[in-house]
């Protein structure tokens, strides 16, 4: 408003000087352009005071610095209500770079917590910008600057995640520490200022998956005996009474002795067929029909004893070391105690078949609890190991690693770890043995 006035004033002196000149009035007239100048004078100085005040606040602006604010105490006039308006600005700068920020906060926590891991990385250069906590565990790496890292410690998994496309989400097998995961892997690209980025969220679906895939086995299972006792028991039954009529053709020697004894024969193994597909249909029902478990508070400890008191003779007949390893001898889960206890045993079993042939066979079970509170049971031996090829299998009904062996008892672990919302995992290395973990 003041510079209004003053331009205002300007041009009326002016004017005055001017009319004052043509009346040839010049003493007055110089009073006048006297007058003109020192108000040109002050219009500048003005002005230059705005241009210095509009860089300094352009060159805050530029640099984000917004740490301070323009004083308003020792200027007057334009300038003081420059810097107000100055100051007014930077605050809302602040209160939007404020709020930013906590949502910047808010969504790394976010991201920090979720069991998702996430990468994100430029398309160009490979540079990273960001990874989760969930995506340097899952991966085991500390630290990626490029995504080209990742094909030096893991050149499969680099190339799995670039042959998933945007959109279609894909599950990769990820191998870590001889444990074999199954990945989710879901992409997406965007591009910020004409930069191309891709984001990669992965998820560890493998306890899902075998959750999902124990259900449909046990619908199979179910479907299976259904229709094999159906058929089964009939012929059971059929060929009983047909043997028990020929006994009776045979003693009142009604028809030729040597036919009927040959008919007879054929009948019994009939017969001993079908009780043998019965005991068959009932073993592999098991699979389907474990009871819920009876949860109580189990001592570790005992638990051990209990396996120790059972196996220790069949592992001395096989001259075969075992070892139990407990810090904690109070340690205590809640769990049925007779169905983590068939799971100890099915596994210690199998770790003696593994042993079988090694000099100086030995098997550990072992029991701690983690930093999360989890407990953790290690059943471990230094046998042979499993290949592989055969890791993403053993866990699948009828699956067996060794002739002979029915492949329901790794299976039946599962489930029973399932019951328990619990993860059973293998960990195994040809030529140096194999780990069970149970994680409760």
């Amino acid at each position: 408003m003041k510079i209004i006035l003053k331009t205002l004033l300007l041009f009326i002196t002016l004017t005055l000087a001017a009319f004052l000149l043509a009346k040839e009035l010049y003493v007055y007239a110089a009073i006048s352009f006297t007058a003109a100048i020192w108000i040109t004078g002050a219009l500048y100085r003005t002005t230059v005071r705005v241009q210095k005040e509009v860089a300094l606040f352009a060159e805050t602006i530029y640099y984000h610095d917004f740490s301070g604010k323009f004083s308003e105490s020792h200027v007057t006039g334009e300038v003081r209500k420059i810097r107000s308006h100055f100051n007014k600005i930077i605050g809302t700068i602040k209160q939007l770079n404020r709020d930013k920020e906590i949502h910047h906060q808010y969504l790394q926590k976010v991201l920090e917590v979720v069991d998702t891991g996430i990468i994100s990385y430029n398309l160009q250069s490979g540079e990273v910008l960001w990874m989760n906590d969930a995506v340097k565990e899952m991966l085991q790496i500390p630290y990626l600057k490029t995504i080209r890292s990742l094909e030096k410690r893991n050149r499969a998994l680099f190339h799995n995640l670039e042959m998933v496309k945007s959109g279609t989400p894909s599950i990769i097998n990820l191998f870590q520490e001889g444990i074999a995961l199954k990945i989710l892997v879901s992409v997406s690209t965007f591009q910020v200022d004409n930069q191309p980025f891709r984001l990669i969220a992965m998820q560890n679906v493998s306890d899902a998956l075998s959750e999902n895939e124990v259900k449909a086995w046990q619908k199979l299972l179910r479907v299976l005996t259904h229709e094999i006792m159906n058929s089964v028991t009939p012929i059971s039954s059929l060929s009983n009474t047909l043997k028990n009529r020929l006994d009776e053709q045979i003693i009142q020697d009604i028809v030729d002795s040597e036919a009927l004894a040959d008919l007879r024969t054929g009948i019994e193994t009939i017969e001993r067929r079908s009780e043998g597909l019965i005991r068959f249909a009932q073993t592999y029902r098991n699979l389907s029909k474990i009871g819920e478990p009876k949860w109580e508070t189990v001592k570790v400890a005992t638990l051990f004893e209990h396996i120790r008191q059972l196996l220790t003779p069949t592992l001395a007949q096989k001259d075969i070391q075992f070892h139990t390893n407990l810090p904690d001898s109070t340690l205590s889960l809640q769990a049925d105690p007779n169905l983590i206890e068939q799971v100890l045993v099915n596994l210690i079993v199998n770790a003696m078949e593994a042993v079988k042939g090694v000099e100086e066979g030995r098997i550990t079970l072992s029991a701690q609890q983690e930093y999360d509170q989890k407990t953790k049971m290690v059943i471990s031996d230094n046998g042979h190991g499993i290949p592989p090829e055969m890791l993403e299998h053993i866990f699948m009904p009828f699956f067996s690693s060794r002739p002979g062996g029915s492949g329901i008892g790794l299976n039946l672990c599962r489930q029973i770890m399932l019951m328990h919302k619990g993860t059973i995992h293998v960990k195994s290395e040809v030529g140096r043995g194999t780990s069970f973990v149970l994680q409760f």
